[in-house]
């Protein structure tokens, strides 16, 4: 809602802001002969405009106070016929007022009626209702439920309940959901029931709904919201103005995938992005959040205001005007993602039940009850196997959907085959299944392309769109694939020929059953039906190379789904990819791709049976030993449950290796020189006589680490790393993080103990009795002692002064004060200087 509670003074400033957001120049307090004009404004778009005199009032506008404005009206409309002359108010006006005004080519308007002028979502939300295909998907909509430590409620009804309470104080909704439970199908019902009400009532927020798998790089909050009004046909309206509806809390965003923009995103780049979020947030907005599991976590805050200001405070850098903007800007950030993800309200969308299931089939197939029966025989067979437990897949909203789009090839299938294999079926099958059943359609459509090379091309096709900067596929990508695939089948043709067969053949590709023509994205393209499909066949290419023992260089995102897909193929056919591996695995320095087979096997490996865990499987690729260097990894979890034992000794020399976690594991004699360490989860890891000798070190997570004899030389740049610090997470970088590694008994290079003693408990009491002699040697015991930080331990700072008195650095003047000698003048100096001497090394290490 708008606020509507204005005074005479804040009614005229509020009409200009809106007004000078949708591209206006405007005057205020304008005498015109005589007579005074509240408000002047000029289109700057159109110098052919005309000119819009404007009157504000707070008044409710009867007769008498119509009357006194119409004078002034009239003689601006006599000075310039062509005028708009504008009366508001923000309480309304009487039926005779508004009949009067018309008459007399008057407008009246309250400030809400002028709000709303402004907005023109009109294209925006017809074309949302007048939808078809989300209509009818709306219809048969089977209702999803939030099922976790909040309660347990269907989640529109809970969704629009929160959307229409302006005094919750859940601002942030966060909808966590694996691969396939209809995160992004709710923010398109929830996207069109805003609508409808929006439509009935414009005092109702507009639901703006943006995907953010559009966005392979980082992004700010006016990028997005570019993007959203270039995608949906507003760009009438300007940023400015759609940002003030966002904070005056007119809008709604339904922000879907956050997800799979992030797996393409560093660290640093996903902060950006939450920053932007954030600040689209901040001012009372409202949104929701959908993501897959496990991408808001810790490893998301990123502390660099500390940071930044902890390193030019002990460099003691001068700090101009720019660099203290620039630090104010960090803090700011930190603040707004701190307060994005730690205020964070977070639902759980569940899978459907077997009765909504049942329900489902049964509403969609009302009239066939053989493929009721074949489609629900079907579902009660596919099971995910999750540590050691059968869960059915018959809830996933992606996998019913496609097995009811598919009921013609089903029916068609021989009953034989059908009930064939009783036995339990895994994801790997329902997929290849559906894939198989597309392509058959697609064959007797078109029956031009061979089913094997058909699916090769679906292969690059998901391949290329799965890498960071294809979200689509146009016209372009299509002819790449077909110039590839169809190589030897163009050369044979003379050019006219060869021209007509590839526009043949790329018809004939970009109708295929599982591809649909993208429309959310600015660039016009072709993309898959839905991500799981996609990621199916990147994953089904991925282990056809490997069972080949092919491994192409191929990066692209690994991601939980794939993981699962693999998990549930034939234990022979995982075997048989186990062998492939160990098969190259000496040569793996010539391959380092094969880190990325790795990773899709992960989960797999796990689930062999026979007492075989995962480290099992990779001492065997290296002949017993726990070799993984020399390949890039990321996204994998070394955790009790997947291994044979808490304590591993691992090889990753030589490697670059990206957000894995080794999960207060005993890492000690374990190898990590010359790696690129990105993200890595160390926390309670015994590193005992590890070596990370140059390696780059970035942004991991050493808390609670034992680092006794662990060595941290000759790093390829100065580390970033998080630790704990009185039990708070705490970013070092630079000196800071080797004087950290070093107090805490690992090796590093030469460095003065001023940065490994700084990470005492007490060094603060002693810096600033130090700091104190060093700006005035002359000092009272007390001061010393007792006041600043010294108040946290009075005996610890008295027993540093006297230490200082016994080893003739100070000398006692009076029986209450203390001046510095000239040997205290040089070891204090040299502390100011950041060095600091033995003695104070000795007395600190003394009291560890």
């Amino acid at each position: 809602m708008l606020e509507l509670d204005f005074t005479a003074d804040t009614l005229p400033p509020a009409i200009r802001r809106l007004f000078e957001l949708n591209g206006y120049d405007v005057r205020e307090n304008i005498h015109i002969h005589g007579a005074q004009v509240d408000l002047i404004a000029e289109s700057k778009a159109s110098p052919f405009a005309p000119t819009i005199y404007i009157e504000a009032t707070v008044e409710y506008v009867s007769n008498t106070k119509y009357a006194k404005d119409l004078t002034k009206f009239a003689l601006l409309q006599k000075q310039d016929a062509s005028c708009v002359c504008l009366l508001i108010s923000s309480n309304g006006f009487t039926a005779e007022v508004r009949e009067r005004a018309t008459a007399t080519g008057i407008k009246t308007m309250t400030y809400t009626e002028l709000f709303r002028s402004f907005e023109k979502f009109s294209y925006y939300a017809d074309r949302i209702l007048e939808d078809r295909e989300l209509k009818q998907f709306e219809n048969s909509y089977e209702e999803p439920f939030f099922d976790d430590s909040n309660g347990h409620e269907r989640a529109t009804d809970w969704i629009m309940s929160w959307a229409s309470d302006n005094s919750t104080d859940r601002r942030w909704i966060i909808v966590l959901g694996e691969y396939g439970t209809g995160k992004t199908a709710l923010t398109q019902v929830i996207q069109r029931r805003l609508v409808e009400k929006y439509r009935k009532s414009p005092d109702e927020p507009i639901p703006l709904r943006i995907e953010l798998r559009d966005f392979s790089r980082q992004f700010d909050s006016r990028t997005l919201l570019h993007h959203f009004l270039d995608t949906n046909g507003l760009t009438h309206i300007s940023i400015d103005f759609l940002l003030q509806l966002i904070r005056t809390g007119r809008v709604i965003l339904l922000l879907d995938g956050y997800d799979e923009m992030a797996q393409f995103l560093n660290t640093r780049e996903r902060r950006a992005c939450l920053s932007a979020l954030a600040d689209l947030a901040s001012g009372g907005a409202k949104g929701v959040l959908t993501s897959r599991p496990n991408y808001f976590t810790e490893s998301e805050e990123f502390h660099v205001f500390e940071a930044l200001y902890k390193m030019f405070k002990d460099n003691e850098y001068y700090i101009s005007k720019s660099d203290e903007g620039y630090l104010e800007t960090e803090r700011c950030v930190d603040i707004a993602v701190t307060r994005l993800l730690l205020n964070r309200f977070e639902r759980v969308l569940q899978d459907l039940s077997p009765a909504q299931t049942l329900a489902l089939v049964e509403r969609k197939l009302k009239d066939d009850l053989a493929g009721q029966g074949i489609v629900i025989s079907i579902l009660k067979s596919v099971f995910r196997t999750i540590s050691g437990e059968n869960r059915s897949l018959s809830g996933k909203p992606v996998i019913i959907t496609y097995l009811l789009d598919l009921i013609d090839e089903l029916k068609a299938q021989p009953e034989e085959e059908m009930n064939g294999n009783p036995r339990v079926l895994g994801e790997w099958f329902i997929y290849k299944m559906i894939i198989d059943r597309l392509m058959l359609r697609d064959q007797k459509r078109t029956p031009g392309i061979e089913p094997k090379i058909r699916r090769a091309c679906l292969h690059q096709l998901a391949i290329i769109i799965s890498q960071r900067d294809v979200r689509v596929a146009t016209d372009g990508v299509f002819y790449s694939i077909i110039d590839q695939e169809f190589r030897a089948h163009l050369r044979v043709l003379d050019a006219d020929h060869r021209v007509s067969e590839r526009i043949s053949l790329f018809e004939n590709l970009r109708s295929s059953a599982t591809l649909t023509r993208s429309t959310e994205n600015s660039q016009a393209g072709w993309a898959f039906s839905h991500n799981s499909l996609r990621e199916y066949l990147v994953a089904e290419y991925f282990i056809g190379k490997c069972r080949a023992r092919d491994f192409p260089d191929i990066k692209v995102p690994i991601s939980e789904p794939m993981k699962s897909f693999v998990a549930s193929m034939d234990r022979s056919v995982i075997e048989s990819c186990i062998s492939s591996i160990t098969a190259v695995w000496p040569y793996r320095e010539a391959k380092p791709s094969l880190g990325n087979y790795v990773c899709l096997l992960w989960e797999a490996f796990g689930r062999l049976g026979d007492g075989q865990k995962t480290d099992s499987v990779l001492k065997k690729f290296g002949g017993g030993d726990l070799l993984m260097d020399s390949i890039r990894v990321q996204e994998i979890s070394f955790n009790i449950n997947n291994l044979s034992s808490n304590k591993i000794s691992i090889n990753m020399r030589n490697s670059e290796v990206s957000r894995l976690s080794f999960g207060a594991l005993d890492l000690s004699n374990s190898a990590f020189e010359n790696s690129l360490l990105d993200s890595i989860l160390f926390s309670d890891c015994n590193l005992t006589s590890s070596s990370f000798d140059g390696s780059l070190i970035y942004e991991c997570d050493f808390s609670n680490c034992v680092f006794e004899g662990a060595s941290f030389k000759a790093l390829a740049e100065k580390p970033c790393i998080y630790v704990s610090i009185n039990g708070s997470r705490v970013y070092l970088e630079g000196n800071n993080a080797y004087g950290y590694l070093k107090y805490q008994g690992a090796i590093v290079d030469e460095i003065d103990d001023y940065f490994v003693y700084g990470h005492h408990p007490k060094f603060d009491i002693v810096a600033k009795i130090l700091e104190k002699l060093a700006e005035q040697p002359l000092r009272e015991i007390r001061g010393l002692t007792q006041r600043g930080v010294a108040r946290d331990d009075p005996p610890f700072a008295r027993e540093f002064v006297d230490f200082m008195i016994r080893k003739g650095m100070v000398e006692v003047i009076r029986a209450e004060a203390v001046r510095t000698t000239p040997i205290g003048r040089e070891l204090v100096t040299e502390f100011v200087h950041e060095r600091l001497p033995e003695p104070f090394s000795e007395f600190l290490e003394q009291r560890r």
